[in-house]
């Protein structure tokens, strides 16, 4: 049966020589994808520029791939063995570059490193770009070193979970606002007092604005013009549906403070 679910994008970034190793990690998130998509109301989708970009003209081929891909990915996933690539003019590499774009705007960065041999037809001009590069990074990143393909598919599997995990989107609260004016009533007694009221969410129904007549009639024998309902921080993610001020959960307990308007 058709089910809806949010869709985030993960660019895989390297340079040319990981190619084996890109398929690792599109192989990691449509694994992903398949123990978690269902039930999580989550879908991955692997970018690749090589795979999604579209031939354009007009600007450097890099700001191309950054408009089409980079700059529309939610999670970045980069990959070096031997190579840094070549320099876009605006960063010493395309992959470097997509990288600090990412940076610039806090979105997560999953930098992979290899630690196996170094190829024998390897460019050591480019091997030494690379060192110098990561030695850079090492000031305000951390990145994990894999040995082998097997290995980086343990790590990425672990790690892109915990990066999913942080984007998840709290659930909205959605209240039941005849059982709130009911309390509310109880607890004003048609007076304007001030006071805090403690109840658990009723999940699944629809959320009313709160500058609905009705509820601030049942709650204070009022109109919506003698009250104002502010719905106060408790945790730190706002739940948006609501229309007067951010709504935060905790522990599946909400707190509406109330007075009368000045």
């Amino acid at each position: 049966m058709p089910r809806s679910s949010t869709a985030y994008e993960v660019l895989i970034a390297s340079p040319s020589d990981v190619m084996a190793e890109r398929q690792v990690v599109a192989d990691v998130i449509g694994d992903w994808n398949s123990a978690h998509a269902r039930t999580s109301g989550m879908m991955l989708q692997a970018r690749r520029w090589e795979l999604d970009a579209v031939p354009a003209v007009g600007d450097r081929p890099q700001a191309i791939i950054n408009k089409q891909l980079v700059d529309e990915a939610d999670i970045l996933i980069a990959v070096f063995s031997a190579r840094l690539g070549t320099s876009t003019g605006m960063a010493e590499s395309g992959t470097a570059e997509e990288i600090e774009r990412f940076r610039s705007k806090n979105k997560p960065v999953l930098l992979y490193f290899s630690k196996a041999a170094v190829p024998r037809d390897h460019e050591p001009e480019q091997l030494q770009r690379l060192k110098e590069y990561k030695r850079q990074l090492a000031s305000d990143a951390l990145y994990f070193e894999f040995s082998d393909d097997a290995d980086l598919f343990r790590m990425v599997s672990r790690h892109l979970a915990s990066a999913v995990d942080g984007m998840r989107p709290e659930p909205a609260i959605n209240v039941d606002t005849e059982e709130l004016a009911s309390e509310l009533a109880k607890k004003l007694q048609n007076t304007q007092q001030v006071g805090v009221l403690d109840a658990p969410p009723r999940l699944g129904m629809r959320v009313v604005p709160l500058s609905d007549p009705l509820l601030l009639q049942g709650a204070t024998g009022g109109t919506s013009q003698d009250v104002e309902f502010r719905f106060r921080l408790l945790s730190g993610r706002p739940v948006t549906s609501l229309s007067v001020e951010p709504v935060y959960s905790r522990g599946g307990i909400f707190s509406i403070c109330f007075g009368t308007l000045s």
